[in-house]
């Protein structure tokens, strides 16, 4: 359970420590030997109680012998930074494992990161995702690897593991955030996983089974998505054509990705994705599509990329305005104004922005 990829039970693995941890923790040193470091990041949100915390698990690493390291970050103001409103959640999951990665390239002897989530964590993912309205990828829940990082918990739930640390008297400590109901996670934990688990008795199992079929067939998927870069992509340019010769599932992958080669940090949803799509199937030759952090999707006749979208000073009209279209001088923009809603109106455009006065 301990192997990954090529490497063995001999690499030294690096642990993101608080309390279900702790049980990977003590099974790593009874099997393996002493090859663990933990860390913990402290996001910059909670004060003393991240303190207290740290506190905790540095006095666990001290006892047990096992180096320590602590990183700090600031999400609110990550948050706030180039207006990515994502959420803190999602902030902070994402300066998390940023600092981990940053942690693994100082200390090259950890060949691996291990994290405590389990099967409650994976049931609360994929029910979050669900009701966010996922595709097939977010449905595949929490995976077990993914590059360095290795969750080998998966397979046990919540109460489970908390048995196990009563059973072995270890210390623990629990976020505060965590019985917080304001967050999203925290509100499925309290209010839905009750009934759910009296409808079905371990719905953590069935879920699990979900995620393996579903990740198989997304595999299958990244498969075809290779094949197709691979003759398609030159660059950062994808052939226009034959992305839309594609299946909708193939193509938004394909978008997905080459988004992130020209270097946004961000994903985009797959509104976004599919907004895209439509425009380039349309009689446009050559354009622009705003998509999120910043950037904006190119394309003319033959390829589509993506670029930083150019910030300029907004510019003002003095038109005056008549029911129906309206052109709104050298951009090339157009207004329509409607008495009422225009629902077929909207069918046949793509990029509509509903406006009431």
């Amino acid at each position: 359970g301990l192997q990954h990829g090529s490497g063995s039970v001999n690499e030294r693995l690096l642990v993101l420590l608080l309390g279900d941890e702790l049980v990977f923790i003590h099974a790593a040193q009874h099997v393996v030997g002493p090859v663990v470091g933990n860390r913990r990041v402290i996001h910059g949100i909670r004060g003393e109680g991240a303190d207290r915390d740290a506190a905790f698990c540095q006095k666990v690493a001290a006892e047990r012998g096992i180096p320590f390291f602590l990183r700090r970050v600031n999400v609110p103001a990550f948050e706030q930074a180039e207006g990515r409103g994502r959420g803190q959640e999602a902030a902070a999951r994402e300066l998390r494992y940023a600092a981990l990665g940053e942690l693994m390239k100082e200390n090259a002897a950890y060949g691996c990161c291990v994290t405590a989530h389990h099967a409650t964590d994976n049931l609360e993912t994929v029910l979050l995702n669900f009701i966010r309205g996922s595709g097939a990828r977010g449905m595949c829940g929490i995976p077990p690897v993914r590059g360095p990082f290795l969750r080998p918990l998966l397979y046990a739930r919540r109460d489970d593991i908390r048995a196990a640390v009563e059973e072995l008297s270890l210390p623990y400590v629990t976020d505060e955030p965590n019985e917080s109901e304001r967050y999203d996670r925290n509100y499925i934990r309290a209010n839905i996983l009750p009934p759910l688990s009296h409808l079905r008795g371990d719905p953590e199992a069935a879920v699990t089974r979900l995620c393996a079929n579903l990740r198989e067939e997304s595999e299958a998927l990244d498969l075809a998505v290779e094949g197709f870069w691979q003759e398609q992509v030159r660059g950062n340019r994808v052939s226009r054509h034959a992305l839309l010769s594609q299946p909708s599932a193939i193509a938004c992958r394909v978008l997905m990705r080459l988004f992130a080669v020209c270097g946004a940090s961000v994903r985009p949803e797959r509104t976004h994705l599919v907004s895209l799509l439509t425009m380039l199937a349309g009689s446009t030759s050559v354009g622009q599509c705003p998509m999120p952090g910043g950037f904006c999707a190119v394309f003319d006749q033959k390829t589509v990329t993506f670029a930083p979208q150019k910030q300029s000073p907004p510019t003002s009209y003095d038109i005056p305005l008549q029911m129906g279209q309206n052109v709104l001088g050298e951009s090339g923009g157009t207004l329509w104004l409607f008495a009422e809603r225009n629902v077929e109106f909207e069918k046949r455009c793509t990029n509509v922005y509903n406006l009431f006065i």
